[in-house]
């Protein structure tokens, strides 16, 4: 079933989707696969041997086109466009009518009269401060749990939009990626179809290098000629494109 082209889809954002299901397919991401599965030559094809194919970028923007239900990239281009032509008659980077900002901006200004609001405002200061001391990638645990636990806090007392900003303090892609997904509002199913996709992928590369490392100590322990060693530990390296 044809995906819904959101309500304000602008051609930037469509750009960029492109771009991403791109760069999905060259990370080897499971959800890619789905989409990319709408193109003809990819139709019965395996995951592996849609990762197996080089991908274009013009390819992507065909299967985004149907995965919205339309026959091609200029079809898809042509509807986002006139559905603003429709419905605005100036948008901003966002794809935003004039009326629309002002609503924004007045439904922010609302958020922010609000009690709670300085609250979580103090909240995301030492959610912030947290990032800054120490790298997100390099968390335990239980950091990782303290950060979630407040950044649900700065949500209850402020809304999403308490958060916005917070993912670019974050060197940690996955948890990145996911919580800019989720302050922008995206469909929880599709957060998490991408997530479980990209820790899919970050597992296979965690084992790969595990493996790579045990086998490299087993050949090392055995006494095998370096030539050998070398040859069985670039087994595991994936071969590139």
């Amino acid at each position: 079933m044809p995906r819904a082209l959101p309500e304000r889809a602008s051609l930037e954002q469509l750009r960029k989707q492109a771009k991403d299901l791109l760069k999905a397919h060259a990370n080897r991401e499971l959800y890619a696969c789905r989409i990319l599965r709408r193109l003809y030559r990819f139709k019965d094809r395996s995951d592996v041997q849609v990762f197996g194919h080089e991908l274009s970028l013009q390819e992507a923007q065909h299967a985004l086109a149907l995965e919205y239900g339309l026959e091609s990239w200029k079809a898809l281009l042509h509807r986002a466009e006139s559905a603003q032509k429709e419905t605005y008659t100036m948008v901003d980077d966002k794809g935003r009518s004039d009326s629309q900002v002002k609503a924004d901006e007045e439904a922010i200004k609302r958020i922010q009269a609000e009690p709670g609001w300085k609250d979580a405002m103090k909240m995301r200061e030492e959610l912030e401060r947290m990032a800054s001391v120490t790298p997100a990638s390099r968390w335990k645990n239980q950091q990782l749990i303290t950060f979630l636990v407040k950044a649900a806090g700065i949500a209850h007392k402020g809304g999403l939009i308490a958060l916005d900003g917070v993912s670019e303090k974050l060197d940690d892609e996955f948890l990145k990626q996911g919580l800019q997904l989720t302050v922008d509002g995206a469909d929880t199913s599709i957060v998490r179809e991408i997530l479980e996709s990209r820790k899919q992928t970050l597992v296979k590369e965690l084992e790969r290098r595990l493996d790579l490392v045990i086998t490299g100590l087993d050949s090392l322990s055995h006494g095998d000629h370096p030539h050998i060693v070398e040859a069985k530990v670039r087994a595991f390296i994936p071969p590139e494109g």
